[in-house]
């Protein structure tokens, strides 16, 4: 099969998922709630297609054809030379989209899945909140101090997403570089000694000493009000827009606020622990055609998140650091609404030659 007919039908593909979502979409809401310790939220049932937000997989960009504030600054050239089918470099085109790739859950309750409907470990009912006592995060005894007992705390998850996962292996496929190369993992924070633990985590991130002072915090205004009005300041990567800073990476959140903005700082912090440790990488941009690079700070404008549960985000999706007045302040029920699902959005350049 030639390549522009791979590219038909991956652009084929993408309008049949579009009409089967809009169709479950006339006769479900967002996913029933069970009950407030560990709710069910259907994610991969009857939710999958209704609470996806169609609009976010355009514009596809061919050879650079597309452009607007959705395009990420930083896309790829129009033009690419990578290795093809016999291993010469070979010149070509690139191909750019929006996927939702993951899914991240942020709950209260450790080793409770809403995605999955259940706690997926035996025995878990600790809140991840006490004191002293025996914590059921990695760590074994709750070492945490007054300080952080008192700040809000979630534990995160990370999912594989099965629409993101056809279309990752679809463009796969449509690429002869295979840039969409992102590893298929699951990732509990609960089995991670660092998540909570503000000292530990500081080892891993040796730089944020540099980032915690007012004047270096100060720039995160700025990050903020680009990332609401346009787009995150890739340059500002200690920020994380109108959530504040993106240090420490850890579950504890000193700056409040509504249970959704707690979450998505939680999630920004849980995806630049990814990079830090390999285990997400660069798919944005002409270093990133031939094959996704190795990225120890995260690359912001490559991401877009959209709440999925409890109230989901069908319209339209957010950078990284957009206020949460602009897409989601009353997206959440209280007590029994308070674990979120969010699906991350990855913007992928790839190179389509022979």
């Amino acid at each position: 099969m030639k390549r522009p007919n791979r590219l038909r039908v991956l652009v084929c593909t993408l309008l049949g998922i579009f009409a089967s979502g809009a169709a479950l979409a006339q006769g479900g809401g967002a996913g029933a709630l069970s009950k407030a310790s560990c709710p069910d939220a259907k994610i991969m049932g009857s939710s999958l297609f209704s609470s996806l937000c169609y609009n976010c997989f355009f514009p596809i960009r061919v050879a650079g054809a597309a452009g607007g504030p959705n395009v990420p600054n930083g896309a790829a050239s129009p033009a690419c030379m990578c290795p093809g089918r016999l291993g010469f470099p070979t010149p070509g085109f690139t191909f750019g989209m929006w996927y939702p790739d993951k899914i991240f859950e942020t709950v209260r309750m450790p080793y409770c899945s809403p995605t999955l409907g259940k706690q997926f470990m035996a025995g878990s009912g600790s809140t991840g909140q006490g004191g002293g006592g025996f914590n059921l995060e990695m760590g074994g005894p709750n070492t945490r101090n007054k300080e952080e007992t008192q700040r809000p705390y979630y534990n995160f998850h990370i999912i594989a997403f099965p629409i993101g996962q056809i279309l990752h292996q679809m463009q796969s496929s449509v690429c002869v570089s295979g840039a969409a190369s992102d590893a298929n993992m699951l990732y509990a924070s609960e089995l991670d000694p660092t998540w909570n633990n503000t000292s530990l985590s500081m080892l891993t991130t040796p730089e944020a000493v540099l980032f915690a002072n007012p004047i270096a915090l100060a720039a995160c205004i700025a990050d903020g009000v680009a990332a609401t009005v346009t787009q995150p300041i890739e340059s500002l990567f200690w920020c994380a827009g109108t959530l504040g800073g993106m240090y420490p990476f850890t579950g504890f959140n000193g700056y409040g606020g509504a249970p959704q903005r707690v979450a998505a700082i939680t999630n920004t912090r849980a995806l630049g622990a990814m990079h830090r440790r390999g285990l997400a990488l660069q798919a944005k941009g002409d270093v990133a055609v031939c094959s996704n690079m190795p990225a120890p700070i995260i690359v912001k404008n490559q991401y877009k998140w959209q709440q999925a549960y409890p109230v989901p985000e069908t319209i339209s999706n957010h950078w990284i650091g957009e206020s949460v007045w602009r897409w989601g302040q009353f997206r959440h029920i209280p007590a029994v609404g308070e674990d979120f699902i969010n699906i991350l959005w990855i913007w992928d350049d790839c190179c389509v030659n022979e």
